[in-house]
């Protein structure tokens, strides 16, 4: 058995889903703000600009790993705590996007490359947050009925 096997504590549970929320709700907030703040030029703005960006990358890269993968180390976390026993090998469809661009995404966005400092890749941050809203819905029609009010709110 792994550590990450082990009964979780109502405490762990809710600490899990209420930070699980959060990184799905910048994604949300971080894709509105792209489109809010477009600017192309070197300015601030566009400073603030790519910032948002890196923070949405992060962010649905966090969310690549609860939902696709298994945790590997002590404190991880992953889709398979939060739901029954029953359905502890369960994972959304339709995350094809962001697991294309996963590698991309943690080579870009976790240290410095030459392929980072020539990249001029348009990443696609719609389409990232609508399959992580997708996977959200699904999560939410599997969960017990009890769990998903917390995930509508």
């Amino acid at each position: 058995m792994h550590d990450w096997e082990e009964e979780l504590t109502p405490t762990q549970r809710q600490e899990i889903r209420t930070h699980i929320r959060h990184e799905w709700r910048m994604v949300q907030h971080l894709d509105q703000a792209l489109i809010d703040l477009f600017f192309d030029d070197l300015t601030a703005e566009w400073c603030i600009r790519v910032a948002v960006l890196d923070s949405l990358l992060m962010h649905a890269r966090n969310l690549h790993g609860f939902f696709l993968r298994s945790p590997r180390l002590r404190g991880d976390v992953a889709v398979c705590q939060i739901l029954p026993r029953e359905l502890g090998g369960w994972k959304p469809d339709g995350l094809d996007t962001l697991a294309a661009h996963i590698e991309a995404i943690n080579k870009l966005r976790s240290h410095l490359t030459y392929d980072m400092l020539s990249d001029d890749r348009s990443w696609p941050a719609g389409k990232l947050r609508r399959e992580i809203d997708s996977a959200f819905e699904q999560l939410i029609l599997v969960l017990p009925e009890s769990e998903r009010e917390f995930w509508q709110a």
